[in-house]
């Protein structure tokens, strides 16, 4: 299945003397769906949706220079968290997980 969407990157920036915060730009990629999967975690009453899908892109030198700054991939009309990066240039293959929460996500996965 072959993919096209955007990537969003946390750039930390300057928002007033001596104040950092992360801004999310957004970036549109092209590649495939290598693998999709599909899984529900049950510790919970009403448990989040997880899914371990693999997708690779073809990288450009943005994406190569702020691998570290990946945070969510768009992917069938949701934002999901970008779990793992392995790099193979000029590709970049991408495992997700669970949906994307701007507010959640960074603190929870320890990213500031």
């Amino acid at each position: 299945m072959r993919y096209c969407g955007v990537i969003g990157f946390a750039e930390t920036v300057e928002t007033e003397p001596g104040v950092m915060e992360d801004v999310i730009v957004e970036r549109k990629y092209y590649g495939i769906v290598k693998r999709v999967i599909q899984r529900q975690t049950h510790q919970v009453p009403n448990p989040d949706l997880e899914i371990d899908n693999e997708l690779v892109i073809l990288s450009d030198a943005y994406a190569r220079n702020h691998i570290d700054k990946m945070r969510y991939i768009s992917w069938m009309g949701n934002n999901w968290i970008i779990k793992t990066v392995e790099v193979s240039y000029p590709r970049i293959t991408l495992w997700i997980g669970g949906l994307y929460n701007v507010n959640a996500t960074d603190s929870a996965s320890g990213r500031t």
